[in-house]
């Protein structure tokens, strides 16, 4: 065997070399943003026997060259440099790539930290060989670990794998052979630093006995498999949908035309959800298409809301049309004209509430790496603060009121045209973009940062307060001539807003500083006197202390809910306009202690145990809000998702018309496939994870029995069940066979749930769940058929067994068929 020399070895490993006591030993879990233990590893199965495993392992290979050091690679993408982003971390102690996460970045070297290295910046140049965007596992890898654990050959493959590596069962694994262990183990699952969590098990100096592996080999499936599981996307746009929206949504009124085309007022036929679609026409676009593009892919990067949402991208030969949120109030712009014409004053609270909104909006920009290069009051909307229509059926746009300074505002930034992602480190040299009355002194150089933001949002802050813009700038083509004018260090117009408060001057003296490097973030804005005093959230509105003790029981129980609620509850929440759940939006921003839109994992556990929740709980549950597993935060979305009580009944409607929107074939059942269709789009391991929650959910294969299906009543009556997880008290305590039998009736009735007879053992009650023409079965055809379409194909036996049960479909007839197949 070769001999290779071990980087300096940890727990347990003989020292060959100076340890290094400043790099803790990492916990894997932990790094890939999850919290608790693992649970413990499954026995193997007491069958007798074990069926081989239906997919080929690739070999392992012990005479393997040592790992190599990393080859120099592109620069990572400017846009994954931002605080809290997931990256892979080439570990020259250790000899291998682990999962980190940016803990920090220096925007004028570019340097960034990391939680594995949390005592040093790494450069630029050493980002290069050090770090890569985070490894995830492909839909191959996913369902190899399925299979491994589904199949129930866990003990089975890791002895395989451990034999292999030590040649007998009843020798340990040479330390030397561990880093090939470990980059085997990162191929076979799509990890990185299974290596590490090899050294961290061992127990001897000998190396590592097969039952640590088995231990370790557990531990790799199962953080796989939650990361694939809760790898639900924040939103994105894969594609343009072909063909016009007006299938979908009820065309209104011309609400605005400009270059490139039209807005057009629209309502979801279904929902009644009024949205507001712009009409691009491409022959007038000519070379702004990139463009277009750019702000599509800027749309679905945020989620925040007092940002713009994109719901749905239309694409036909001549033009592309974007669905967004109905900003009914119009522009900021307009509304300080109106007043400065009547000399009407702006309340002061209604200021402070708007510029919160805005400085949150603009810091969430920021933290997701972006600048927006041209935020102005033209480029802000207003939309009522107020619930105006229910989510589902309930009003339309002419219920929405034009908001006004006597209402509590509720803004939205548009218009990412311009935005650019920041580069920390090679910000200078560029284009100046932006509107020449609002763009900072340092863009006209050609310097961009996020500061730059900063500027133009103190220039919103003195328009509003007087109805002015506080510099005179003359752009006639010549971009030297405003250089030269900004040389000359002008004073902003301090005449017009000389009666305002000392909170408020010093809050617009920072943002308006010319000097960059003295120039406040926006995060720090938010921290401001003014904005922190003169919008505290007044104790009133519908957040009392009962809602509010009623979500933080939803949020801390979350990682009670299945896969398929989280989806669901995620696909709601997506199409949930921003201003018509002030509930959520004022437990949000109390959580949301940076202001900047995103909840890190580690402080929403702090929060939760503020009230009262148990630690090990608030673990779990702050890692279950985090579905997209794209950075270590949950955003907007991820928590009103956690928020949503699927049980209500105004869901329903909603539920029920994702649930047709699924059903490909329209026969009012669910295949493993539609089940897929119900998870938002571009989840990435949809066909896996819908094969695991059918077979969850029916005790059926979905892959060996492709007749299986799932009706409405299993699937609605999950998600009421679910809904209620860990916040209702818990029934009295089962014993183990209560729960094994209760959950074989379970399967059956979800089953057989909608097409019982009118036999009184089988009926079901006024509140059971049916949906829109629903009926039972009466004639043996329709049993039949019906039997059919679960699945079971043999209609002789299916016959013979309805007779032989009185000639009524019922749960006794599926389990007398469900054991006749079995034992044919």
């Amino acid at each position: 065997m070769q001999h290779l020399h071990m980087p300096t070895p940890v727990s347990g490993y003989p020292q060959g070399g100076p340890s290094r006591p400043a790099t803790p030993v990492p916990d894997m879990r932990r790094l890939y943003g999850l919290q608790g233990q693992a649970s413990a590893p499954p026995k193997r199965s007491s069958s007798p026997g074990h069926a081989a495993f239906a997919y080929q392992l690739p070999q392992f290979r012990p005479e393997a060259p040592a790992p190599p050091a990393p080859p120099a690679r592109k620069p990572i993408d400017p846009s994954e440099l931002v605080q809290g982003q997931q990256l892979d971390y080439w570990s020259d102690h250790n000899q291998c790539w682990m999962p980190a996460i940016i803990t920090d970045v220096d925007n004028e070297s570019g340097g960034i930290c990391l939680n594995v290295k949390p005592n040093a910046f790494i450069s630029r140049s050493d980002q290069r060989r050090k770090v890569r965007s985070r490894t995830i596992p492909n839909a191959q890898q996913v369902a190899t670990a399925q299979g491994i654990v589904q199949q129930e050959q866990v003990e089975p493959v890791a002895e395989q794998i451990f034999v292999s590596a030590a040649r007998a069962k009843d020798r340990p694994i040479p330390a030397e052979q561990v880093p090939h262990l470990g980059a085997y183990l990162d191929g076979l699952l799509g990890l990185v630093g299974s290596q590490v969590h090899l050294m961290q098990s061992a127990r001897s100096e000998s190396g590592l006995g097969l039952d640590e592996f088995k231990k370790v080999f557990w531990e790799l499936l199962q953080l796989q498999q939650e990361i694939s599981v809760q790898a639900i996307p924040r939103f994105s746009i894969d594609s343009f949908k072909e063909g016009e929206p007006w299938q979908k949504y009820a065309k209104g009124k011309e609400l605005g035309h400009g270059t490139y085309g039209f807005v057009y007022l629209a309502s979801d036929k279904h929902s009644k959800q009024v949205r507001a679609i712009k009409e691009i026409s491409k022959e007038k676009l000519h070379g702004d298409m990139q463009a277009m593009k750019k702000e599509i892919e800027n749309l679905t990067n945020l989620d925040h809301p007092h940002i713009l949402k994109l719901y749905e991208v239309y694409s036909t030969k001549d033009d592309v049309y974007l669905v967004t949120d109905f900003c009914p109030g119009g522009e900021l712009h307009g509304h300080i004209s109106s007043a400065k014409k009547t000399r009407q004053e702006i309340p002061m609270p209604w200021i402070a509430e708007a510029m919160q909104q805005l400085m949150q909006a603009i810091c969430h920009i920021h933290v997701r790496g972006i600048i927006h290069l041209d935020v102005k009051s033209q480029n802000i909307m207003l939309m009522p603060s107020q619930k105006t229509a229910a989510f589902f059926g309930k009003g339309d746009a002419k219920d929405a009121k034009s908001a006004t300074f006597n209402s509590k505002p509720h803004v939205v930034v548009i218009d990412l045209g311009i935005a650019m992602h920041f580069k920390p480190g090679d910000y200078r040299g560029n284009r100046p973009m932006g509107t020449p009355m609002t763009m900072a002194p340092e863009v006209w150089s050609g310097e961009i940062t996020p500061e730059a933001d900063v500027f133009s949002c103190g220039c919103v802050f003195f328009e509003l307060l007087c109805g002015e813009m506080p510099f005179r700038v003359k752009f006639e083509g010549n971009f030297d001539d405003v250089v030269k004018f900004w040389r000359q260090k002008p004073r902003p117009a301090w005449q017009y807003v000389s009666g305002s408060s000392r909170d408020v001057k010093e809050l617009l003296e920072g943002m308006l500083l010319q000097e960059r490097q003295r120039r406040p973030s926006a995060s720090q804005c938010l921290a401001s006197k003014f904005l922190k005093d003169a919008s505290a959230p007044k104790q009133t509105g519908s957040l009392n202390e009962s809602n509010r003790q009623r979500l933080i029981k939803r949020l801390a129980s979350v990682h009670c809910r299945s896969v398929l609620y989280k989806n669901i509850a995620m696909k709601i929440a997506q199409d949930w306009p921003p201003n018509q759940m002030p509930t959520f939006k004022q437990l949000f921003n109390e959580f949301d202690v940076h202001g900047n839109g995103s909840l890190p994992t580690d402080g929403l556990k702090t929060t939760l145990m503020k009230h009262g929740v148990d630690e090990a709980e608030a673990s779990r549950a702050a890692a279950a809000m985090n579905l997209s597993q794209d950075k270590d935060a949950i955003n907007w979305t991820e928590f009103v998702a956690a928020c949503i009580d699927l049980s209500q009944p105004e869901f329903e409607p909603k539920i029920f018309k994702i649930f047709q929107d699924a059903d490909a074939d329209r026969d009012n059942l669910l295949s493993a496939s539609d089940l897929m269709n119900t998870f938002p789009q571009g989840n990435k391991y949809g066909l896996e994870t819908a094969t695991s929650v059918f077979r969850d959910l029916t005790g059926r294969d979905a892959q060996k029995d492709r007749g299986a299906r799932m009706d409405w009543s299993t699937f609605y009556k999950h998600l009421q069940s679910c809904a209620l997880n860990g916040v209702e008290e818990p029934a009295l305590a089962k014993t183990q066979w209560d729960v094994f039998i209760g959950g074989v009736t379970d399967a059956i009735n979800n089953v057989t749930g909608a097409y019982f007879s009118n036999d009184t053992r089988t009926q079901k009650s006024p509140n059971a769940v049916r949906f829109p023409g629903e009926r039972i079965p009466q004639s043996m055809d329709d049993m039949l058929k019906t039997l059919a379409d679960m699945g079971f194909k043999d209609r002789e036996l299916n016959r013979q067994v309805l007779n032989e049960k009185g000639g009524s479909l019922s749960d006794d007839v599926i389990e007398t068929i469900m054991q006749r197949s079995s034992s044919s």
